[in-house]
């Protein structure tokens, strides 16, 4: 699947859920992974908040980043 493919879908997924009425999309992401960070901000996701420290994952402490993005 190519990036255009995933785009596209998003787009569609986005309609769709519009459709139902929801408003907002919010999506959580490790500190770690800086290409779903930068994914995000491509795509309207709009920085909402970080959290230090805030799980383990394969016994690393990770913090994350609360994205939102208004439909």
């Amino acid at each position: 699947m190519t990036i255009r493919n995933i785009t596209a879908n998003g787009a569609k997924r986005c309609t769709q859920v519009k459709r139902r009425g929801i408003k907002n999309i919010v999506s959580i992401v490790t500190d770690e992974n800086e290409n779903s960070k930068i994914f995000h901000e491509k795509h309207g996701f709009i920085l909402e908040g970080h959290i230090k420290n805030f799980a383990e994952k394969f016994e690393k402490t990770l913090g994350v980043y609360y994205f939102r993005k208004t439909l």
